[in-house]
């Protein structure tokens, strides 16, 4: 009789044994359940819950004068332009600015610090001497009518100062401002409260990490802003200030643009209509040469020196207003200090050609100027205003450099034509042709004109655009404040940590009842015998066996 070879594992399911192991190892998967549900608890408890709010701004406007002319739209709208600007690092700090959110404050806590926004019994102000003096958070209590502040992290000791009143504590100068009701609840309270002063350069690398902008509806040029951080308030407060400031800046930026197509549409009328003057005066001694009904070669002399004299007229201004632009792009270019440029745009304020640029660039001076006083600058504001004026000033240069081009064009084209006079006059030939200078002056002068009427037409229509234009921009979902935390999510995690402590204690009993290898029955002791008759079984105890009931192993008394 061949003998069968026994497996190391359990491969038949039996029910019975499924349930006596089930019974025996209840107490391992009540175990590891707990295990799951404090696990979850403690997340739930201890961990900072994160918010989240939204909003959903349009982008739209209304030009009924547009619509029915049918003219160029000077205020169309790039959304996706306007989605990289929305996520700018200049868009977010204007939003946070206005929410003067550089103080948090918290009520400390044993485990977890709970953020007052808008509702902390205290504010501070403060004035930053030394950049290091914001690097820790401070610890504030009140006792007998006085702040007891130290600092947190580092053993520098504790300072009793004075509310209202401003004081110097570690190159920091800083004001308690506290209403004398607050301040009596809070006197010898035993609360302690955490602030933390955030400097203004590293304030935008905190906020925009929970700041995210996309495209909601491409058709319906919509934008979705959201912002996810730890007070429900404050995220809808951010979304509101971003989105409210993103409409109105949209605005600005679109009258921007149509103001500089006007702009540039008179700069080129003022050109235009320089080169105008300047043919009509050419051609006034040819016009009245053919008023008095004379020959154009009969009065060569005296035709010849008029023509001359208005170029050399013309020349002289164009020379003086040569002279003025490279001055003035040479003192531009040589990298002045900001109070010579300052100085250097207002002598040269009223020309039309560069005002607009120069304009831009005197106000971004003036503001530099003004936030130096209350920032480093070392700051974001002030290397972004930096960044600003250099783009200016390259723009100005620019603008300076084409003018100046045009300039040596026409001064050019002058000098020959007094060449021509010249050498005509001396060799009195043929070498200067009146009626072909003539027509030549004429055709300029109609090319110019036509130029002219054309721009005028321009300009025209963009100004009926204008001021046809009805912006359309609304906030359609304003941000609201949503007190159902994103994470932790409790119930989630209730159900996700008990589940994997229910597979765990699952996990135990399966690989017990596949590794089970106790002979517990006779049909066990059948299964591995081929099924020889079997009498019974003689149970294996590791104490004295006990006597079976049917046995008599005592002396009867009687």
């Amino acid at each position: 009789m061949e003998k069968e070879k026994l497996s190391i594992l359990n491969d038949e399911f039996d029910l019975g044994l499924a349930i006596l192991i089930i019974r025996k190892n209840l107490i391992s998967i009540i175990f590891s359940i707990s295990i799951g549900f404090c696990i979850a608890f403690f997340i739930n408890r201890y961990t900072t819950p994160q918010y989240s709010a939204s909003s959903i701004v349009k982008i739209s406007e209304k030009n009924d004068v547009n619509q029915m002319m049918n003219f160029e739209n000077i205020y169309e709208t790039n959304l996706v332009a306007e989605l990289s600007r929305l996520k700018s690092n200049k868009m977010l700090s204007e939003a946070l600015n206005t929410l003067n959110i550089d103080v948090n404050y918290y009520t400390k806590g044993k485990f977890l610090n709970t953020e007052n926004y808008q509702s902390n019994p205290f504010s501070i102000s403060y004035q930053l001497k030394k950049k290091k003096a914001v690097n820790h958070p401070i610890i504030v209590n009140f006792q007998d009518g006085a702040a007891i502040i130290s600092k947190l992290d580092i053993d520098s000791g504790s300072f009793l100062i004075p509310v209202n009143r401003w004081v110097s504590v570690n190159g920091l100068e800083l004001k308690i401002k506290i209403s004398n009701r607050k301040l009596n609840e809070l006197n010898n309270s035993g609360k302690q409260f955490l602030v933390k002063i955030v400097d203004k350069s590293e304030l935008i690398n905190k906020y925009s990490k929970g700041l995210l902008v996309n495209i909601e509806n491409s058709r319906a040029n919509t934008i979705k802003i959201s912002y996810t951080g730890n007070h429900p308030k404050k995220c809808a407060d951010i979304v509101n200030s971003l989105s409210s400031l993103f409409l109105i800046s949209n605005i600005s930026k679109k009258k921007e643009s149509a103001n500089q197509m006007i702009k540039f549409t008179n700069d080129q009328i003022l050109k235009i209509n320089q080169k105008l003057e300047y043919y009509q005066t050419l051609l006034q001694p040819y016009k009245d040469i053919k008023d008095n009904n004379q020959d154009l070669g009969a009065d060569y002399s005296k035709l010849a020196l008029d023509l001359a004299s208005k170029d050399q007229i013309e020349k002289s201004k164009t020379e003086t207003t040569l002279n003025e632009f490279t001055n003035f792009y040479t003192a531009i270019n040589n990298k002045i200090n900001h109070e010579e440029l300052y100085s250097v745009l207002l002598l040269n304020s009223k020309n039309q050609y560069i005002s607009t640029t120069a304009s831009r660039l005197r106000s971004l001076l003036s503001e530099k100027r003004s936030l130096s006083f209350r920032i480093t600058q070392e700051s974001y504001q002030v290397k972004e205003i930096d960044f600003q004026i250099n783009l200016e000033i390259q723009d100005l240069l620019d603008v300076t450099k084409n003018i100046i081009l045009d300039l040596q064009e026409n001064l050019e084209l002058i000098n020959d034509r007094l060449e021509s006079y010249r050498i005509a006059k001396k060799s009195q030939e043929v070498n200067f042709n009146h009626n072909t200078d003539y027509l030549h002056l004429q055709r300029m002068y109609d090319i110019n004109s036509e130029y002219y009427s054309k721009l005028l037409t321009k300009r025209a229509e963009y100004e009926m655009v204008k001021a046809g234009f009805v912006s359309d921009n609304e906030i359609i979902e304003p941000a609201k404040a949503n007190i159902v935390p994103i994470s932790p999510q409790k119930r989630s995690n209730y159900l996700i940590f008990i589940g994997i402590g229910l597979s765990i204690g699952l996990l135990i009993i399966v690989l017990k009842y596949l590794l089970h290898n106790t002979v517990s029955s006779t049909s066990d002791v059948a299964k591995h015998t081929n099924n020889i008759p079997i009498l019974g079984m003689i149970p294996s105890y590791k104490d004295v066996i006990p006597v079976s009931q049917l046995i008599v192993d005592k002396t009867l008394n009687l």
